[in-house]
């Protein structure tokens, strides 16, 4: 039952987005960054994306089954790609812990072995995350969903930069959703 309540939580009609960043930019009086434009561009994206599933869903009486395979989709192709790129990084930082021990500079060892960790930790949650979608387990996959932001801001401290990733999160979305109908 909970993955019909995220079927359609995802795949109603309206607006599933809000334009987050530029009611921020109108709240704070100032104009959007390059990373909010980009944001709000890819939330507009999304949101036209799940309109034309929204009116292809009615149109074609699809199953919940149906609807799920083509809502999440970009979710799982998403996460395939961060997968083999987080894993990439991983043993990239590793590389540099170990250069860093060559070198006897400890704390930077340390920094880079604990970036390693990391996005090791992200590699392996974007593989549950498939993998919960896979097998339509919403347990685990609510679980992911919830360490996902943990993780990016894990990474924050440690990095000073930002993860990009090319998918929402059902929380993202339905806060996106909350901040259109305050309006």
């Amino acid at each position: 039952m909970r993955w019909i309540k995220h079927v359609l939580l995802l795949s109603a009609g309206g607006a599933i987005f809000a334009l987050t960043p530029a009611l921020r930019a109108q709240d704070e009086n100032r104009r959007m960054s390059r990373e909010e434009r980009e944001e709000m561009s890819a939330l507009e994206k999304e949101r036209e994306r799940l309109n034309r599933l929204s009116e292809w869903a009615r149109r074609t009486n699809a199953t919940p089954a149906q609807i799920f395979v083509h809502v999440y989709e970009p979710i799982v192709k998403g996460n395939q790609e961060d997968f083999k790129r987080n894993l990439a990084l991983a043993a990239r930082y590793r590389d540099r812990a170990q250069d860093a021990i060559d070198k006897r500079m400890n704390e930077n060892a340390r920094k880079y072995a604990a970036v390693s960790h990391t996005f090791q930790e992200y590699a392996q949650l974007n593989r549950q995350i498939v993998e919960a979608l896979r097998e339509r387990d919403s347990v685990k996959l609510d679980e992911a969903f919830e360490k996902v932001p943990e993780i990016e801001q894990q990474l924050y401290d440690l990095t000073g930069k930002t993860v990009e990733r090319a998918w929402f999160t059902p929380r993202e979305l339905a806060s996106a959703n909350r901040s259109v109908s305050a309006d």
